[in-house]
């Protein structure tokens, strides 16, 4: 199409372009299709019509033909601006948040462009061309908004989502088309414009555009600018820039070989507006380099708040390429002309091309990227907890971004996620997290069926909303879970994150909803969990807490856990004396399972192998898979290492293979 409409140099450079240009070439590799590249590729069908019917009209200031051969050249020109607007209206049905903005700034862009051309038409009256077929554009666009939207929608529901595809999107852009045309043809007659049904059309347009943001600004639960999961994401290539926005990429890896490809692009500007302002630029090529400038400039504005939009500037950037090399001063000899600008597009594209060139390294230094570790941690995380919530599943509250991943790995249910389509879910996810008592949030997480909390350290979203919707965000409910002020019907589980080089110092907290317990069973196992977990300062504090109740067998059995992981031995046989004292009359009548195996995982500490003894065999009675996946990892093990110390057996093959699946492998072959 290029090389038809704009010759074979612009085409090729484009063709180069398009393979080199970084990012955006960075987001086409096998295997991951995704509707991003889909949505560029309308984003780029939206302008390059526009910019041949532009070239068409305005051929080198000359006015149209007459006759037959004019009205057949207007309807060529209609075409384009026609499938411009069918490429646009598609784009709104991929992704309404890519598409709406670019067209915003093709309509600024096609002010711009109506300036020049009318300018044009005033120092040439006996030659001005046509006013552009605006309208022909915004019907095409409009149209097609609303043959997409009926496709998608009719007749399941017909609510106002403005995250997605919308009529009312249509509407906006039936008032922009006119705003064009009447601007245009206003600026062509001046005074003698006026008159009661310009004046008509105009105010009618107006109330069209502004009835997008102006719905947007009442209905502040909505908006066209959804967070993507994936927005913060420069390429999909490996180890590819991941950051919350540009500046905080460049506060974090600095000037570096990705930062200047990336940059190095917009330098097409410069030429872009050379030609724009040079007088001996012909008018279709100033109104096409004007036009391709709106979009520009929206597209670099969004760039600097989300990575992925440098992709979509790429696209928008192809398209000044193609109007500056069909601007080129003619008054160059033609291989002059074409070896200097190939060189400059070589300046622009060889540094992005260097960038999708694969790492030289081995196959044995490959590291994993940051992004690819969270992935593989999460993945393994949710298998752990699909192997331990039993037969009806889990439903987990995680950060919106990271739900999506643990659903599919590991089978799960989620409440909030970052998709629009679950805004009730993720209006729930803030109110709990935000909740101002455990009782609100448990009646919350009750409604919900939620049966377990992650929070993984390397994502804070939850704690973000909390902040945003609490005027003072230490009352809100995670935060009293941050300090480990967890209500008796939430019970931690502990889980040790696998040792990777770069990943130090990252940790997960993961609470089960449990029914209510007693303070003393919550105390003792909220204290065994801080000795699992190997939290020092939290385990000296549960001392103080678990001391309080003296005549609980469960929560001397967690004291003694927790005097033995701090080596103090003294500390450790006066609880245990404690320990036998209650046994010999009979404390342990109506001990919780759970809490009989840690008595005998002391007893056994302590060498009181004939009390252990006991406390085991009473376990292996009661052993079901529910109580196997009530315990941690380590009382797991340590059963297990009883079992076959005392000689005993799990009599069900299918529960003792049951037993052996919930541990590591590592602590699997211990045994």
């Amino acid at each position: 199409f290029v090389a038809r409409q704009f010759g074979t140099f612009s085409a090729a450079l484009m063709a180069i372009g398009l393979a080199t240009i970084f990012p955006f070439a960075g987001g086409f590799l096998p295997g991951v299709p995704g509707d991003q590249s889909l949505a560029r590729a309308c984003a780029l069908w939206s302008v390059l019509p526009l910019l041949a019917g532009i070239k068409f009209t305005h051929r080198n200031g000359a006015a149209f033909s007459t006759g037959d051969t004019a009205q057949g050249e207007a309807a060529q020109v209609r075409r384009f601006f026609f499938v411009a607007g069918i490429a646009g209206g598609l784009g709104l049905w991929i992704s309404a948040a890519m598409q709406t903005p670019l067209l915003a700034g093709i309509g600024c862009g096609g002010i711009l462009a109506t300036l020049i051309a009318s300018r044009s038409g005033k120092l040439n009256s006996h030659v001005a061309p046509p006013i552009m077929p605006w309208r022909a554009w915004s019907l095409g666009g409009a149209t097609t908004c609303l043959a997409a939207y009926l496709i998608e929608y009719f007749p399941a529901h017909l609510e106002l989502r403005l995250q997605v595809n919308h009529p009312l999107f249509g509407v906006a852009w039936v008032g922009v088309g006119e705003l064009l045309t009447q601007t245009e043809s206003w600026l062509r007659r001046s005074k003698s414009f006026w008159n009661r049904r310009q004046i008509v059309l105009l105010t009618c347009a107006v109330a069209a555009v502004a009835a997008l943001p102006v719905t947007l600004a009442l209905r502040t639960n909505q908006t066209f600018l959804t967070p993507d999961p994936l927005a913060s994401r420069l390429t999909n290539l490996p180890a590819g820039a991941v950051a919350k926005n540009f500046p905080a990429w460049i506060a974090g890896e600095g000037v570096s070989g990705a930062v200047g490809a990336t940059c190095l692009p917009l330098l097409l500007l410069g030429p872009a507006l050379w030609l724009l302002v040079r007088r001996e630029t012909s008018t279709s090529m100033r109104a096409a380099i004007a036009l391709t400038l709106g979009p520009a400039l929206v597209a670099l504005s969004l760039a600097f708040r989300q990575l992925a939009w440098w992709s979509t500037l790429d696209v928008v950037l192809l398209t000044v390429l193609i109007a500056a090399t069909a601007g080129i001063p003619s008054a160059l000899t033609s291989v002059r002309r074409r070896w200097l600008w190939s060189a400059f597009a070589g300046v622009l594209f060889i540094p992005g091309a260097i960038q999708l060139l694969p790492s030289a390294s081995s196959a044995e230094k490959i590291e994993f990227t940051r992004f690819e570790v969270e992935a593989l941690i999460e993945r393994t995380l949710a298998h752990w907890i699909a192997d331990r919530a039993g037969p009806g599943g889990a439903v987990v509250l995680l950060p919106p971004d990271r739900t999506t991943s643990w659903c599919f790995h590991g089978g799960l249910r989620g409440l909030g996620t970052a998709n629009w389509e679950n805004r009730d879910g993720l209006a729930a996810t803030i109110r709990i997290v935000s909740a101002t008592s455990a009782d609100e949030a448990q009646t919350l997480l009750g409604a919900r069926g939620v049966t377990h909390l992650v929070f993984p350290s390397w994502d804070s979203d939850l704690d973000e909303f909390a902040r945003w919707t609490r005027r003072n965000p230490e009352d809100a409910f995670i935060m009293a879970l941050h300090h480990w002020a967890l209500p008796t019907w939430l019970q931690p589980v502990p889980y040790k994150l696998p040792a990777v080089a770069g990943f130090e110092g990252q940790s997960v907290v993961i609470l089960k909803v449990t029914d209510e317990s007693n303070r003393a069973s919550a105390a003792s196992r909220l204290a065994e969990y801080f000795v699992e977990t190997q939290r020092v300062e939290q385990v000296t504090a549960a001392i103080e807490v678990l001391q309080r109740y003296p005549t609980d067998l469960g929560a001397l059995a967690a004291l003694a856990q927790v005097e033995k992981a701090r080596a103090n031995a003294a500390g450790f046989a006066k609880v245990l004396d404690l320990l036998v004292s209650s046994l010999e009359v009979g404390l342990d009548r109506t001990l919780a399972w759970d809490r009989r195996v840690s008595l005998a995982i002391v007893l056994a500490q302590g060498d009181r192998n004939d009390l252990a003894r006991e406390q085991v065999r009473r376990c292996l009675e009661r052993l079901d898979e529910t109580r196997l996946r009530s315990l941690t990892t380590a009382s797991l093990f340590r059963l297990q290492v009883l079992f076959k110390a005392f000689g005993l057996q799990i009599s069900d093959p299918k529960l003792r293979e049951f037993a052996a699946k919930l541990l590591p492998a590592e602590l699997r072959s211990r045994l």
